[in-house]
């Protein structure tokens, strides 16, 4: 609880550097810690639609009034009455999308080699964007230049996992030509 709440970015964060200190205590090279970031980053879509449809079972995370038909509504009385965002049901919706890209990737370009990294960075340019544009629907979130923390650690992730993708593409381009 750094800044006095909660955040699933923070989590992952600490995810990922345990998961990095993990691979180096192993002694894996740089290649071997992008594969290894690919597997649990292949699984990560997965489990965070799992994980965030408990959260819109529990009604976890409610976001802005609204009258969308995809708005939840509750009862008068309730501590957040009337329609309402359930951001736990959006992000699943968000993260169970990414795990069918993934899947369709995977199964689509089994036989093509990707750079050591890819879903790892894929996950990051997809996610990114998608909880950047979440963050807007949250209530009484702190906000730092009208952002969250959340909101300017997706943007810097997303940035730079789409140059990351970028320059591997640019680096296999000549070896696809070659084949």
């Amino acid at each position: 609880r750094v800044w006095g709440e909660l955040a699933s970015t923070g989590g992952m964060l600490g995810g990922l550097a345990g998961l990095f200190w993990v691979a180096r205590r192993r002694g894996l090279s740089g290649g071997e810690i992008a594969r290894f970031f690919d597997v649990v980053m292949f699984a990560l879509p997965i489990t965070l639609a799992v994980g965030r449809l408990g959260c819109a079972l529990q009604h976890d995370h409610l976001g802005v009034a609204s009258t969308s038909w995809f708005a939840v509504s509750f009862p008068a009385g309730a501590p957040w009455n009337g329609p309402r965002f359930d951001l736990g049901l959006l992000e699943a919706l968000l993260s169970a999308a990414i795990a069918l890209v993934f899947v369709a990737l995977d199964r689509a370009s089994a036989q093509r080699l990707r750079a050591p990294g890819f879903f790892f960075a894929l996950f990051f340019a997809l996610y990114g964007p998608g909880r950047f544009a979440l963050d807007f629907l949250r209530v009484g979130e702190a906000r730092y230049v009208g952002l969250t923390p959340a909101q300017w650690l997706m943007a810097g992730a997303a940035l730079a996992a789409l140059a990351w993708l970028a320059r591997a593409r640019r680096a296999q381009a000549p070896a696809e030509a070659a084949r």
